[in-house]
């Protein structure tokens, strides 16, 4: 007799209940920007994918705006708002000496990348 679960099944069960988990980081994270509760409907009914494109999403809005803001901005707000557009960069995936080097082969230049082999 064929299992009534498939393993297909069985994943999606273990993710959401991982996500349901109070210490869950995106169960925290979207209730907190919805303003609702852990136990709400709206929540068990994402999967976490959804969540987590929605959650990088936000990042990459927020780093945006970050940069229209930056030159405006003096004193304190705007060491924490670089703070804030490091962070969020690092989380995303950008690398800024990595954009460096491809904004120079961009303009025709040839990155110096001597300075980053190792010592001997």
């Amino acid at each position: 007799m064929r299992p009534r679960f498939t393993d297909l099944d069985r994943i999606r069960t273990r993710a959401r209940k991982s996500l349901r988990q109070e210490d869950g980081f995106l169960a925290r994270w979207w209730a907190e920007k919805h303003g609702l509760p852990l136990s709400h409907e709206m929540l068990m009914a994402q999967s976490p994918g959804a969540i987590l494109r929605e959650m990088y999403s936000d990042w990459a809005k927020e780093l945006v705006q970050i940069e229209d803001q930056l030159d405006s901005l003096t004193g304190t707000e705007r060491l924490q708002s670089q703070k804030r557009y490091e962070k969020l960069a690092e989380l995303l995936g950008e690398t800024p000496t990595v954009d460096d080097w491809e904004a120079m082969m961009v303009r025709g230049e040839r990155p110096d990348l001597s300075r980053f082999r190792k010592q001997e």
